[in-house]
């Protein structure tokens, strides 16, 4: 509750605050700290008062290193969060050599820094790294006094350049030393190498070129060697940049890396396996490179190969990521001898990595050598699991599923079908076959994805199979989650082609359209037009989504909670009644039927009423109503609606028509009014077109209507166009 206030109570007791906040950090592992920290959540932050407290005293050298180990402790009791505000980017704000936050002099910020190392090494090597050139580029600055004048009037922002490298000395001084006792805190300070300025750059590389680091075990000195290999790579590779550090230093780096380089393959080959474009030695010709890059994998594995035999390269595979890499560099490689040792002994392995392994290989020897191997292979004396196997790891495109027909036959193939990983590579090609096996062995979800991919082959897509593919998979449960991940444009594109032709069934495309709904909404290219349509032209049907969507008047409330079917058959019911636009009588695009709309509006009123449903159904009616064509004398719309609008007992309808009208504008942008009174003048004018036609009733809901549009133009003349 005093977060606000804390700031304001250092500055007026300063000596007693930071001793409250001590006695606070006394004991680390009990500090109430940690109830305030898990107190933050995306809307609060209940150390923003206090840390800028911290940062409004470090203006004053006598509480800088106070502060600063204040902090420490705070950031190694922070959990972490969303929030930018945090005890580590406080203690980086005050810092910053080229932004500091505090009037004390070099000598002393060093002197603090030191302290935090003293009391938190993690956290204060954390600082220092962060302090080091090129690693922190910004900063939101740090509160500063409201009444005490810690900050000298003749203070300024800048930093001299003296002073600014006078600061990088002091820390890359205290990095290195630190870095002198822990490999791993080594190979986090090279990073940091392009900016470091003479001595600690020469220092650095001394140390690297020294014996204490040759006399480390070998792993370790594969991890700095990969450093700087990589910040050679690079820096040539990018030496035209104005960040890139000069010849002679990356030639100095180059030297002493060679001297550090492992003598073991699995260390001196893991870097070729990283997936990384820094790889590549140059900008340009992507294809060479790569193919560059590939012969050197392939040398790498078969040098691991030839030293350990296929457990080196296995173990080898499991310290790279990922082990395909590995995998498909052996299968890319032409020697001969690997293939032996990996097929087909490695086929049934149940190790993780193994598999990823065996997999590579054979899409790489795939890649190499084509079919006349894939056929050299399964003439084998292979059992047919391990055929079956083979061909699983292979692409999944025809000239596997032949093989599988004439190799293992319909029993045995069997296994290819249900187990297969199915991913379309490449070309087009003819899914025919690849469909009616799926689906004859139930994997319906991967069977669509496949009639997906072929809904732009006009010569070779098959409407039957498309529609057995979606009508088994619109019986599945989750059936509308799970067909997401083959894109809901795709099933949509199915769907449209499958409206457009003529030899399709009208029933079986109310199925599928009813199945995937959720599809084909108001925000798809898609709509369910046979749906639709049934609707416009069925009374009783309508009457039977109305009853879907809606409860009756009749029936009492249970209170019981509807099954799983009935809730998803009302959602159903309901989008298509959203998604519905096709005005009954309206049999054509340009043709409107008036006692087809007649009798259609006679018997929907009579059925719903009946079931207990005619005042929704008289407002979904009215909706659907604002889609009428023009009347052929000229009226707005056609006499035969507007009539029914005008009836007596027809509230419901112009309610409908009304609602209808205000959510066909959409999204629309703030113009203080100006299209809010444009819309009133229009829909006046249609009023004043019904009232001369006689239609009184539907003439005042529209001038309601239009009022409504009047009063919003007045509101929003008055708003701010900035108000939410």
């Amino acid at each position: 509750s005093l977060d606000s206030l804390l700031p304001l109570l250092a500055e007026a007791a300063p000596n007693e605050f930071l001793a409250a906040v001590e006695s606070a950090l006394v004991d680390l592992v009990q500090s109430p700290f940690h109830e305030v920290f898990a107190q933050e959540s995306s809307w609060r932050n209940s150390m923003i008062g206090l840390l800028g407290a911290l940062e409004t005293l470090a203006w004053h050298p006598d509480f800088l290193s106070q502060v600063a180990v204040i902090l420490a402790d705070l950031a190694t009791l922070d959990p972490g969060g969303n929030w930018t505000t945090r005890p580590i980017n406080s203690l980086f704000d005050i810092f910053l050599p080229w932004h500091v936050q505090t009037s004390a002099s070099v000598e002393k910020r060093k002197d603090a820094v030191q302290n935090v190392l003293q009391e938190h090494q993690n956290i204060g090597w954390q600082l220092i790294l962060g302090l080091l050139p090129n690693q922190r580029t910004y900063t939101t600055g740090c509160r500063q006094p409201t009444w005490r004048g810690y900050i000298p009037r003749d203070w300024k922002p800048r930093v001299s350049d003296a002073e600014y490298w006078e600061q990088i000395k002091n820390y890359t001084d205290l990095a290195l030393e630190i870095a002198k006792t822990s490999a791993e805190r080594l190979g986090e300070l090279m990073e940091c190498m392009p900016g470091m300025p003479n001595p600690a750059f020469d220092n650095l590389l001394e140390h690297l070129a020294s014996k204490e680091v040759g006399a480390l075990p070998e792993a370790k000195r594969c991890m700095l060697w990969e450093k700087l290999d990589g910040l050679v790579r690079q820096h040539r590779k990018y030496a035209d940049a104005g960040w890139a550090m000069p010849e002679g230093d990356i030639a100095r780096i180059e030297r002493v890396a060679r001297d550090l380089a492992p003598d073991a393959p699995p260390l001196k080959y893991h870097y070729l396996f990283e997936e990384t474009f820094d790889l590549f030695p140059d900008t340009g010709n992507y294809e060479e490179q790569q193919k560059r890059l590939d012969r050197a994998r392939q040398d790498a594995v078969r040098r691991i190969f030839e030293v350990g035999g296929v457990s080196a390269v296995l173990d080898f595979a499991r310290s790279v990521s990922p082990p395909s890499n590995v995998g498909y560099a052996a299968g890319s490689d032409g020697k001969e001898g690997m293939e032996d040792a990996i097929l087909p002994s490695l086929l049934d392995a149940e190790d993780e990595v193994a598999k990823v392994v065996v997999a590579g290989f054979v899409w790489g020897r795939f890649q190499k050598r084509g079919w006349d191997w894939v056929d050299s292979v399964l003439g084998k004396d292979w059992d047919d699991a391990r055929k079956n196997a083979f061909l699983m790891l292979l692409p999944f495109e025809e000239g596997v599923w032949s093989r599988v027909e004439e190799r293992l036959g319909r029993e045995k193939g069997k296994n290819y079908w249900e187990k297969v990983d199915v991913r379309l590579f490449g070309p087009k090609q003819d899914l025919t076959l690849a469909i009616e096996k799926l689906l004859e062995y139930g994997r319906v979800f991967e069977a669509v994805h496949c009639v997906c991919c072929a809904v732009n082959d006009w010569e070779r897509f098959r409407e039957d199979l498309a529609i057995r593919a979606l009508l088994a998979v619109g019986e599945m449960p989750e059936a509308d989650v799970r067909l997401r991940q083959y894109r809901t444009a795709r099933i949509v594109s199915v769907i449209k082609r499958l409206q457009e032709s003529s030899g399709v069934d009208p029933k079986v495309l109310s199925k599928i359209e009813w199945h995937f709904l959720s599809f084909l909404g108001q925000f798809s290219e898609g709509s369910p037009v046979t749906l639709e349509s049934r609707l416009a032209l069925d009374p009783a049907y309508f009457a039977e989504i109305i009853a879907l969507a809606y409860h009756s008047k009749n029936e009492p409330e249970s209170g019981d909670e509807p099954s799983k079917e009935r809730k998803a058959q009302g959602m159903n019911a309901y989008m298509l009644l959203n998604v519905w636009k096709k005005c009954p009588g309206k049999i054509l695009e340009d043709s409107f039927e008036e006692e087809k709309f007649k009798f259609w509006l006679k018997e929907a009123k009579r059925i719903t009423e009946e079931t207990g449903h005619g005042g929704i159904a008289q407002e979904r009616i009215g909706r659907v109503l604002t889609y009428t064509p023009r009347d052929p004398d000229g009226l707005w719309i056609h006499c035969a609606v507007a009539k029914s609008l005008n009836a007596r007992n027809a509230d419901g309808m112009r309610t409908g028509f009304t609602i209808e009208l205000f959510n066909q504008r959409g999204v629309h942008s703030f113009t203080a009014g100006r299209e809010e009174r444009e819309l009133a003048q229009r829909n006046l004018e249609k009023a004043e077109a019904l009232e001369t036609a006689g239609y009184s009733r539907f003439a005042t809901a529209m001038r309601e209507f239009a009022k409504s549009y009047e009063r919003d133009a007045e509101r929003d003349a008055l708003r701010s166009p900035f108000e939410g």
